[in-house]
């Protein structure tokens, strides 16, 4: 079946919800709305009429109340589609069935191996809501041995000094247990990780200080892609790495953005592989063809951290028979490692 395109939004912007940000730009001639125009001429080439219909009706909501958290989850899938289909459409499969009809968001083929690719975006809505607490949060991602009493501590400590600026010290959940679903429910949806497929998954997110938040998820105290991980490795032993990306942030301010927020490599992208894999057939893929599927910057990053483990062993010789300055110098590190993506991102700044 043919799809007029045009036709098929007119009738929908029509009756859609009057929080929808597609409706919005379309009354206000927002840049959102023209690219996502653009955006749809090119899914529309390898979606059929189904597909058409259901994106627009349940993901992009315009046949549905809105849910911004809904909302992002289905724009943060699209992204990847957009580019995946601008970029690598080879072999290009929309839904992928596999494990009981269970399926990830694309296929396609790249350099010999099939790439399957699964988004996910958190629900940030009671982050947001505490944000608007008159209160100064506070925030450990990582795991560590007695938390609660730590956090509890710290607070003690703050509310003393925290002086007419805020009313209370409150202490913001961490989201591990989302990526330790968004891991396992990945890997359950994906083909076995072996020399035909490399399985990645996507998590969208908003800020700078997200992305430290969820590489401390990954590579922190008991992070996923560790070796003590809170996650028994054979709950996710079909992943193969984890893409960080900022595409969330563009959707949520659509109406304040000038430049073209559907496009994937307009954002933050650092693609992770799995340490465990790196000596065996998947790591030799990922170094050798995967690395820079979502740009330069992944290399950039890991070049970063060699650069810092050089100067740390360095650091620690200057300071090995100084206890006091041993201590500083881990509290320094543990500092930088837990605003890691903050750090790399300040230097390329400094240097550009």
């Amino acid at each position: 079946m043919s799809i007029n395109i045009n036709e098929m939004i007119k009738e929908r912007l029509e009756k859609a919800d009057d929080k929808n940000p597609i409706k919005i730009s379309y009354e206000n001639k927002f840049r959102y709305y023209n690219d996502f125009l653009e955006m749809l001429d090119t899914l529309y080439k390898s979606l059929d009429y189904d597909e058409m219909k259901d994106l627009l009706d349940n993901k992009i909501r315009l046949a549905s109340k809105y849910n911004e958290a809904q909302y992002l989850q289905n724009v943060s899938e699209i992204n990847v589609l957009y580019y995946i289909l601008r970029k690598y459409n080879n072999r290009f499969v929309y839904e992928p069935k596999y494990n009981g009809n269970k399926n990830p968001e694309c296929c396609f083929e790249h350099n010999g191996k099939i790439i399957n690719i699964e988004v996910k975006c958190p629900d940030l809505t009671k982050r947001i809501e505490s944000e608007r607490h008159n209160t100064l949060k506070i925030c450990m991602p990582e795991r560590i041995p007695e938390y609660k009493t730590i956090v509890n501590e710290v607070k003690e400590i703050l509310k003393p000094n925290i002086c007419n600026n805020y009313i209370d010290v409150e202490e913001q959940s961490r989201l591990d247990n989302k990526l330790k679903d968004y891991v396992t429910g990945a890997s359950d949806k994906f083909p076995i990780s072996d020399d035909t497929n490399f399985n990645i998954l996507a998590v969208s997110l908003d800020a700078v200080s997200d992305l430290d938040e969820w590489y401390s998820y990954i590579f922190g105290n008991e992070g996923v892609f560790t070796n003590n991980s809170f996650v028994p490795a054979e709950r996710y032993k079909n992943l193969d790495a984890i893409l960080l990306t900022t595409s969330m942030c563009g959707h949520k301010r659509y109406s304040k953005f000038t430049e073209n927020v559907w496009l994937l490599e307009e954002t933050i992208n650092l693609l992770f592989l799995d340490p465990k894999k790196q000596k065996t057939e998947t790591g030799k893929f990922y170094f050798d063809d995967v690395i820079t599927l979502f740009g330069d910057l992944t290399v950039s990053f890991l070049e970063f951290q060699l650069d810092l483990d050089k100067k740390s062993q360095s650091d620690w010789e200057k300071v090995k028979n100084n206890p006091d300055l041993q201590q500083a110098k881990w509290n320094e590190q543990k500092l930088i490692s837990v605003m890691m993506i903050s750090e790399f991102l300040n230097k390329l700044k400094e240097e550009n």
